[in-house]
Formats: structure tokens, C-alpha cells, sequence
């Protein structure tokens, strides 16, 4: 089966850096709007959906995309299941807010999730869909409706922050982009979407979600638990410093992570949802030899593009923000180093769902979930930083291992593997270590300085041929 994955993973990333550059004006505009408080909130609000959301496939989502045949059956029972889990999760959504707003610190946040609670509706039958799509390899396709997405819900930030944008105007106008996502998906599948609503709660398609349920049962059981850790591990930090820290800090948590996140997430999450259906279409030797090419192209290219994007962060969003948010700025540098972790971990994350070694990772997850919420335990005796900082550290040794262990899990060589990586991130050290020398001179001509120098190791690297796509 031949299948163009560069230019898949060129596409999804190229449109993800569109939206990006989108999403980081519309950002700014946010945080000038509204207060700290409303914005770690906001963030709460989106994860309480994100983990109803996430769990709420019990692996079914996961098994579409691994199985090979019957994709179109298995998705009809996903589809059927989604309905009526959505329905229960709407249901839960309300009978927990009590709780999660005294868990958070906030009757607000209690008060908007009982009045928007039927967005987890919307949630779980999106994502449901777009599972189809990545079955397919669509990604051309997925990325310019999310493209849509965000430039319906940019729009609306930039109208309303004009008129009144306060923090329930900002959910609704959040999810309405994703409302407009899912009508375009269904959109592009009309006849699918026709049939399987004939076969929606007949007594055939009931029967055939049961059978697959049985016959499946180990393997979505472990891919629930994994999914429901791995959901944790994401958020760890929001999960834990809203039990440690009030919404406030949450608030400058989140403004941080979006600034220096934001581009991780949608590359990590543009590549990922080509390797992972790919990965499955591969023997170990070749996916060996992906993994190589991939290392190689995210610490030569996208680790001194990350360090760029940081500094450029640390000195420009001052003078668009004040100084309302510049507690956040010394978060953006420490989040980077983990981040820069996840670019090589993330998009591989699925390698042993592809194996079919799914515990391996659920095992993994769960040493890496209680040493990084330990770290973050410890690190809050000393205040909100070194809490983050001890978060960073463990989470840098945490994807360096996971590496490790895909690696030996194809059976490649786990030490050179390792150690190449380490030593291909030594221009990116370089450049950190020569901003900071730098530190004392003019921020424009440290930033001038710095720039072209990585302008110039870039285009050498790409003359020279050690930093390629291909």
C-alpha cells in the first residue's frame, strides 16, 4: 500500500503553522481581555470536557484505526457508541460540577459547566468522526477543516473582543469552531453518514458493536486505561496546581503553555495522526529506519526553530501584553525544555498500540504519571516556578526513556539511538548558551544576532545535506 507520508506530515504541519500564527494574535487578544482568573477557568472548563471526551470511547476509537478490515463496520458501531456515551457523559458532566468547582476553587466554573454541559456531546461525536478520517490517511483534508475551524473561531474572538468578550462568550465561540468542523466532516461524507443513520439503534448494528466489544475486550480495556492515564499525564500540571494554586496561577500556566505549546501540540499532532495508521503498514526494520529520519529532522530543524520561537516569545509578548502577564514569561522557558522532549516522544507515541503491546505503554504511563505529579508535589513547597521546574526535569528524563523503550521495542539499538539524539541537540545548546552570553546587549540586536545565526546553520544544513526531509 503506498502512501506519500512526507508530504502527508508536510501538509497537516505547514497548515498546523498557519494556524498557529492565527491562533497566536488571537490569543493575545484574549489575554488582554480578560483576567487571569477568567483564563485559568477557561482552561479548567476545556479539561473537564477533554477527559470526559477522552475516556469516554473505552478503545474503541483506538480499534477502528488499528483494525485493518471492516472499517467501515467498526465505525458504525463507534458512531452508534458515541451517541449514547455522549448522552452519559452530559449527564455526568452535570452531576460533577458541584464537586469539580470546589475541587478548582471556583462556583463560576461549577456554574458554566451545568449551562454548557451539552458541548460534551458535540466533543464526542467529532472526534469520532475524525477517527474515520484518520483511518484513511485523509490529513490533507483534516487540515484545512481544522484550518476552518480556527479561522471561524479567530473571527468571532476578534468581533466580540471589539464588543464584550468575557469568558462565557469565549467557551461558546472556542466550541462553535469545533461545531462547524464536525458539520464539514459529516459534509464530506454524506453517503456514510446516510447509512450509517438507517443502521443507528437497529437490533444488527447493537449485535455487531457487542460481538466486536467481546472479541476485543483485552485490548480495550488497555487502551482505555492507557488512554485514561495518558489523559492525565497530559494535564498533569493543570490536574494538580488547581489543588495546590488558585485559578490565577492556573491562568498564568495556561497563557505560558499556549504561547510556547501551542506549535508543539498541533505539529506533534499533525504527525502523529499520520504515523500512526502508517506505523501499521511497517515491519520493525522500517519503522527503525523512520524513526532515525524523524529524530534526526526534529533536533537538527525543529529544536533551534523552537529555541527562536521561545526568545522571540520572552521578548515581544511584553510589549503587546504590559506587564499583566509577565509572570508568565519565566514559565514559556521552563515549559520549553519538556516540549522539546514531546516533539520526539508524541508522534510516536502509538508505536505500541502498533505493536500490539498496549500494556507496555500503560505500564510506562503509570511510573511516568506519579513521578512527574511527585515532582510537582515536592517541587510546590518552594512556590509556583520550581514546582514547574521539577515537573520540566522529570519530563525531559521521562521522554528520553520512552524513546528507549520503542526503540527496543523494534528491536533497534537503544544507547546509540540515545546518544545520537543527545548530540544532535548540540547547535540548538549553542544557541541557548550564546542568547544568554548575549544578554546584556540591546533585546533587537540580540534577537538580529541570534537569528540570522540560526538562519544561516539552517540553510547550511539544508546545502550541506545533514538537515533534510527526505
Amino acid at each position: 500500500m503506498q502512501r506519500n507520508t512526507l508530504k502527508s506530515f508536510q501538509w497537516s504541519f505547514f497548515t498546523a503553522l498557519l494556524r498557529k500564527v492565527i491562533l497566536f494574535g488571537v490569543f493575545l487578544l484574549i489575554a488582554k481581555a480578560i483576567t487571569k482568573e477568567d483564563l485559568g477557568i477557561f482552561r479548567e472548563f476545556s479539561l473537564v470536557l477533554a477527559i470526559f471526551t477522552g475516556i469516554s470511547y473505552f478503545g474503541f476509537k483506538d480499534l477502528l484505526i488499528v483494525k485493518k478490515d471492516d472499517t467501515k463496520a467498526l465505525f458504525q458501531q463507534l458512531f452508534l457508541f458515541s451517541i449514547i456515551i455522549s448522552i452519559v457523559a452530559w449527564i455526568g458532566v452535570i452531576l460533577v460540577a458541584p464537586s469539580i468547582g470546589k475541587y478548582y476553587k471556583s462556583e463560576l466554573l461549577a456554574s458554566l459547566l451545568i449551562r454548557l454541559s451539552p458541548l460534551i456531546c458535540l466533543e464526542i461525536l467529532r472526534i469520532a468522526v475524525r477517527s474515520y478520517y484518520q483511518k484513511l490517511l485523509k490529513f490533507k483534508l483534516l487540515s484545512i477543516i481544522e484550518t476552518i475551524n480556527v479561522l471561524v473561531y479567530s473571527a468571532l474572538i476578534i468581533i466580540f473582543f471589539f464588543f464584550k468578550l468575557d469568558i462565557s462568550s469565549l467557551i461558546i465561540i472556542f466550541y462553535f469552531g469545533n461545531l462547524v468542523e464536525f458539520i464539514l466532516l459529516l459534509s464530506f461524507e454524506t453517503p456514510l453518514i446516510i447509512e450509517t443513520s438507517k443502521r443507528l439503534f437497529t437490533r444488527d448494528l447493537f449485535r455487531d458493536f457487542f460481538t466486536t466489544y467481546k472479541d476485543n475486550f483485552r485490548f480495550l480495556l488497555t487502551a482505555t486505561s492507557n488512554n485514561i492515564i495518558s489523559q492525565l499525564i497530559n494535564d498533569l500540571p493543570v490536574i494538580i496546581l488547581g489543588i495546590l494554586f488558585n485559578p490565577v496561577f492556573i491562568g498564568i500556566y495556561y497563557l505560558a503553555n499556549q504561547l510556547i505549546g501551542q506549535p508543539v501540540v498541533l505539529a506533534c499532532n499533525s504527525l502523529r495522526q499520520v504515523l500512526f495508521p502508517t506505523f501499521t503498514f511497517m515491519n520493525n526494520s522500517e519503522i527503525y529506519s523512520k524513526l532515525h529520519k524523524f529524530f534526526s529532522i526534529v533536533t537538527l530543524l525543529a529544536f533551534p526553530l523552537l529555541f527562536l520561537l521561545v526568545i522571540y516569545i520572552m521578548n515581544l509578548v511584553p510589549l503587546a501584553l504590559g506587564d499583566k502577564w509577565n509572570e508568565a514569561l519565566p514559565i514559556v522557558a521552563i515549559l520549553a525544555f519538556p516540549l522539546a522532549t514531546t516533539m520526539l516522544m508524541n508522534p510516536i507515541s502509538s508505536l505500541p498500540y502498533v505493536l500490539e503491546l498496549p500494556h507496555v505503554e500503560m505500564v510506562f504511563m503509570i511510573i511516568s504519571l506519579t513521578l512527574k505529579s511527585l515532582a510537582i508535589y515536592l517541587g510546590h513547597y518552594s512556590g509556583f516556578e520550581t514546582a514547574l521546574t521539577y515537573y520540566a526535569l522529570v519530563s525531559v528524563i521521562i521522554h528520553l526513556g520512552f524513546i528507549g523503550l520503542v526503540t527496543g521495542l523494534v528491536q533497534g539499538k537503544i544507547l546509540s539511538t540515545l546518544a545520537l539524539i543527545l548530540l544532535k541537540t548540540l547547535p540548538t545548546l549553542a544557541f541557548i548558551a550564546l542568547y544568554l552570553l548575549l544578554g546584556n546587549l540591546n533585546f533587537a540586536l540580540n534577537l538580529l544576532i541570534v537569528t540570522s545565526l540560526v538562519g544561516i546553520y539552517l540553510l547550511l544544513g539544508w546545502k550541506l545535506k545533514f538537515i533534510t526531509l527526505n
